[in-house]
């Protein structure tokens, strides 16, 4: 016995690209924000792309400051779609030197 054939047609339109409005970064109270910055491909004024926002985290984590690669919080949308995203980083604590000596009667 052969079922019913429906067919489907689907019309997509594809939108206005969005566009990167501002980057911000917070969480960073060691790391200056202009090294951090350099590291990032996605900038304001750019046409948003994942792929360049993942190879930015990817970037920021590689530097080895930072407990994690960052976190993404995406702002809401403009009218056209644009977008802010904040970038909150974790640093990692900062290191600690020691340095211990000891003596005894028995090392003359």
């Amino acid at each position: 016995m052969r079922g019913n054939v429906v067919d489907v047609d689907f019309d997509i339109t594809e939108g206005k690209p969005a566009h990167v409005r501002e980057i911000n970064i917070v969480g960073n109270t060691k790391t200056y924000e202009e090294v951090i910055r350099r590291e990032l491909v996605l900038a304001p004024g750019d046409v948003f792309l994942r792929s360049r926002l993942i190879r930015s985290l990817r970037e920021v984590f590689d530097l080895g400051f930072f407990a994690g690669p960052p976190q993404v919080i995406p702002g809401r949308p403009d009218e056209n779609g644009d977008i802010d995203i904040t970038l909150k980083v974790e640093e990692k604590p900062a290191g600690q030197f020691r340095l211990g000596a000891g003596f005894s009667q028995l090392n003359r």
